[in-house]
Parts: structure tokens; sequence; C-alpha cells
């Protein structure tokens, strides 16, 4: 004997009306989540380069205060890196069997626009993406001015007397 074969109304199961009204939610929540999360991944990039920025003021003035030589925050925004050395005319001379050390390289993320902003003018000889941290634990006043492709930017300011930076968020113009 044959089992009973259900009817076409009983068979479980959604509706081409069913299905077609939870694509259409999904994909307007879709729509209006991902502008969201694309600000939200894009600030995030841009905080973590303030981080790193913020990073590297803190060990050039650690490097300077410890060595007892100036050192200098080179950003190079074509290559977006940024590199601590020690000022090449200030440094005193090194013993000859004492090798001077090389230079860090650290990349910043090309998304992010960073400039330089020297609050006081620079000595003739040196580079406007510099900034000096000196051995007494100063630096040059200046200013770093991040900015992301949407608009949104953060400044960190070097206060020029304890060299520690001050980060403030500017917002979208």
């Amino acid at each position: 004997m044959r089992p009973p074969v259900p009817s076409r109304s009983r068979i479980p199961g959604f509706t081409l009306i069913e299905l077609i009204v939870v694509l259409a939610l999904i994909a307007i929540l879709t729509a209006v989540i991902l502008p969201e999360m694309r600000g939200s991944l894009e600030e995030s990039v841009l905080r973590s380069t303030a981080r790193s920025v913020v990073a590297a003021c803190n060990a050039a003035n650690s490097r300077a205060v410890a060595s007892g030589l100036p050192h200098q925050l080179v950003i190079d925004p074509s290559a977006h890196r940024y590199r601590i050395e020690p000022t090449p005319n200030k440094a005193r001379s090194r013993p000859s069997n004492d090798p001077a050390p090389t230079p860090e390289t650290n990349p910043l993320d090309p998304r992010i626009v960073v400039e330089v902003q020297l609050l006081e003018p620079p000595p003739a000889n040196t580079s406007p993406h510099t900034v000096e941290f000196h051995p007494d634990g100063t630096v040059d006043a200046a200013e770093f001015l991040l900015r992301d492709r949407s608009g949104f930017a953060i400044s960190i300011r070097l206060n020029p007397i304890t060299a520690r930076p001050a980060i403030r968020e500017l917002g979208r113009p």
C-alpha cells in the first residue's frame, strides 16, 4: 500500500511573497548600514594613524632625553612613512668604533594625509616636515593635522615645554 500524498496546500515552506518581503528588508537595512560602517572604518584608520604619530613623538622625545642628543621626527608625506633619527647638525661626534644608529622607518596608512605645521619658524636648514625633540625634554612647537578621504580630521599639537601630544578631533568640514 502507498502512503497518502499530501495536497499542495499542506506542504510546509515559504511563499514567494514572503521571500520577496524578507529580501527587500535585507536590502533596505544594508543600504542604511553600509554608509555608516564605511565611515567607521575610515575613522578607525585615522585614529590608528594618529596613535602611530603620537607613539612616534613619544619615542623621539624618549630617545632625545636618554641619549642626550637632539632627535627629529621626519614625516615623508609622499612615501607615507616617518622616521626618527638624531638631528644631523647637532649630533655630537661619535667615537670611530661606535657606529651611527640607522634611522628607523615606519609606514603610515596611505589613505591618511599627514601635514606638519610648525608653529614657530623653522631654522633655515630644516625640512618643513621635521619636528625636533631636544635633550632637555622640550620640542619645537608643532602640530600634526591628519585627514582621511571623507574629510574627517584629527589634530595633534605638541606642547613645546613638556613635549606631550594633545589630540583633538576636528570632525568633518
